[in-house]
């Protein structure tokens, strides 16, 4: 099975994807705005969650208030040992959100670091950086150094 490529033109994403990266609703609430009719885009009802937006330049409404955009945020976290890289855990341990709780605004990490390693692991709430960092065609070099500690988590 083939990769489903993007059939948005560069720099446009899903109006959903646009809603729920910055956290404004998570993707299936985001589609159910936008199929009731709720949402509106440079001041025309949007009724399709993949209608292709630029979100930096694109005047979002949803029932008739502005959508703000937080300033983007990165964070730079030295990650414990013991504390999970995903923003939720099922199994209630704690997670690097859970770290940086008081952060102005919500926040996802960028790569993964595994239970028992610690590190410099970015969070942000800019999501082109974050896809930035993470595209392979930039080439944006992780570089670790382990040290094997017998025994210990």
């Amino acid at each position: 099975m083939e990769p489903r490529m993007s059939t948005n033109p560069p720099g446009r994403v899903p109006l959903a994807r646009a809603l729920s990266k910055p956290g404004l609703a998570s993707r299936t609430e985001a589609i159910a705005l936008i199929r009731a009719g709720r949402v509106a885009v440079d001041g025309r009802i949007a009724r399709s969650p993949r209608l292709p937006v630029v979100p930096e330049r694109a005047d979002i409404e949803i029932d008739g208030r502005a959508v703000e955009r937080p300033d983007s945020l990165t964070i730079l976290l030295h990650k414990p040992r013991g504390v999970v890289t995903t923003r939720r855990d099922p199994q209630g341990r704690r997670t690097v959100v859970d770290v940086v709780a008081d952060a102005p605004v919500r926040v996802f990490p960028i790569g993964r670091l595994d239970l028992a390693t610690t590190g410099l692991l970015p969070l942000t709430n800019d999501s082109r950086f974050a896809d930035w960092v993470t595209d392979p065609a930039n080439q944006v070099q992780l570089i670790a150094i382990a040290r094997i500690v017998a025994g210990r988590l």
